[in-house]
């Protein structure tokens, strides 16, 4: 009984092991997709500021 009680707890030990590599994963797959989406953000904001930049020039000649 007491080396079955034990067998169980070290599967349960591997078992939420396993789901903390799979969050741990999960996570920096989710960082990395935020990152890329604020980099496609930001250099659309570059871009627009710079083509309101260039139609401020063009309307003050």
């Amino acid at each position: 009984g007491e080396q079955l009680l034990q067998e169980v707890e070290a599967e349960h030990k591997r078992a939420m092991g396993q789901i903390d590599v799979y969050a741990l994963q999960q996570f920096s797959r989710l960082e990395e997709a935020v990152q890329e989406g604020m980099k496609i953000v930001i250099d659309a904001l570059q871009d627009t500021t710079s083509t309101i930049e260039q139609a401020k020039r063009h309307v003050g000649q």
